[in-house]
């Protein structure tokens, strides 16, 4: 399969879909962005740039505002959203890093063999959606959790893998919710830095042949 044969569009953003590639992952919670304020992030997402909006500055700024009902900084809904991933690695994938900030979530993951990257995600914003549903006071029955769509970024090589790491253990500091990275309890820096077992068997996965 070529380059031009992983990449597809759903009509929305353009997405690369391989299980040959690790891939860094943004979804938004549906109220993250202001609607005066979507059609410039419309405009990013289309644009030539868009496998990094993410990185973007003025995209980075907005959603570190907090716009919205911050529903994922309740712990209950942080944690279903962080055991989720957790529950299907390393069966549909292999999970390295992740981080869920108050309306959007960064997670690192590399699709196993046979495993879609829309499919995945979609099964991740489904259930989260319905556990977090259960945790509002009397909430609309329609009442949408997720923005229809995500994210992705596929990692090109062993820097970007690294500046990706640390760009989604830094997305709290950076948007002023703590002060080091390690004060964050909804991430996986002390995964990383503290769980040598973890650390090993992703440097494995990393530069597996």
């Amino acid at each position: 399969m070529n380059n031009q044969q992983r990449w597809y569009n759903r009509g929305y953003i353009p997405h690369f879909n391989s299980s040959e590639v690790i891939q860094f992952i943004t979804y938004k919670l549906q109220d993250s962005i202001p609607p005066d304020i979507q059609t410039q992030i419309d405009a990013l997402e289309k644009s030539s740039d868009a496998d990094n909006a993410p990185f973007h500055p003025k995209i980075e700024k907005i959603l570190g505002a907090g716009y919205g009902s911050c529903v994922l900084q309740q712990p209950v809904n942080a944690h279903y959203v962080i055991d989720t991933w957790k529950f299907h690695h390393p069966h549909k994938y292999h999970l390295f890093a992740w981080v869920v900030m108050p309306n959007h979530v960064h997670v690192l993951i590399k699709p196993n063999k046979d495993c879609p990257l829309s499919q995945i995600v979609q099964s991740w914003k489904s259930y989260t959606a319905k556990q977090i549903k259960k945790e509002q006071t009397n909430p609309p029955s329609r009442i949408k959790i997720w923005q229809r769509d995500y994210w992705d970024r596929f990692i090109r090589d062993e820097d970007d893998f690294y500046s990706t790491l640390n760009y989604i253990h830094e997305n709290p500091v950076r948007a002023g919710l703590v002060e080091s990275a390690k004060d964050w309890q909804y991430s996986s820096y002390h995964d990383w830095f503290e769980n040598d077992d973890l650390k090993e068997q992703n440097w494995d996965m990393i530069f597996e042949k």
